[in-house]
């Protein structure tokens, strides 16, 4: 059997538009007994803005594969993704290119309605995800997965940070301090506590 994706999706709920950066959009209400598969990629546009979101220098690919299907009444979805992407070095910083692939295993309840996503307590436990208006948007998932398999505070291989820090002039640094510190509001309050 075959199943159709529509791109892309924008979620309205309380005047509010949510337009996700790569939108691939399975509608799980077309899910029979055959498991649904994607291959997807996300294109020029996607990527830049996807950069932009996770705060990267470049994505330069990102694939992902999906198999998604029913199980004891909950949506099940088996992925992987590969991406390339140039980050920036928290020490030298200068880009270099960074590998990301990953595996992974999600499930998600068709029968969560909106208000059980904005009430329900046990939203962040490790329970199933809801699934709103019976839409399932892999294009944002992959964004999501990427999201966590990107290091906050890369180092580029080799990156040593006592070379990094040679020839920063310290006493320079510490005027700077100093002046900094002279002039913010709690020096005001520590002037005012030592006159009381």
């Amino acid at each position: 059997m075959t199943y159709t994706l529509e791109n892309p999706l924008q979620s309205k709920h309380d005047n509010c538009l949510y337009a996700p950066e790569m939108s691939r959009v399975f509608s799980v209400k077309t899910l029979k007994e055959h498991p649904a598969e994607f291959h997807i990629e996300a294109t020029d546009i996607e990527r830049a803005a996807l950069a932009t979101r996770f705060h990267v220098s470049a994505i330069h690919s990102l694939k992902g594969s999906f198999k998604i299907y029913r199980k004891n009444g909950l949506i099940k979805v088996k992925g992987s993704l590969e991406a390339q992407l140039d980050q920036t070095c928290v020490v030298t910083l200068n880009s270099f290119k960074v590998a990301i692939v990953d595996d992974f295993n999600l499930v998600f309840d068709p029968s969560t309605t909106w208000d059980d996503f904005c009430l329900d307590e046990t939203f962040f436990s490790d329970g199933p995800e809801p699934i709103i208006n019976n839409q399932l948007d892999i294009g944002e998932l992959l964004a999501q997965q990427l999201s966590l398999g990107i290091n906050p505070y890369p180092r580029s291989p080799g990156a040593n940070l006592a070379e990094a820090i040679k020839g920063i002039n310290v006493s320079n640094v510490k005027v700077i301090t100093e002046a900094t510190q002279a002039n913010s509001p709690f020096a005001v309050l520590k002037e005012l506590g030592e006159s009381a």
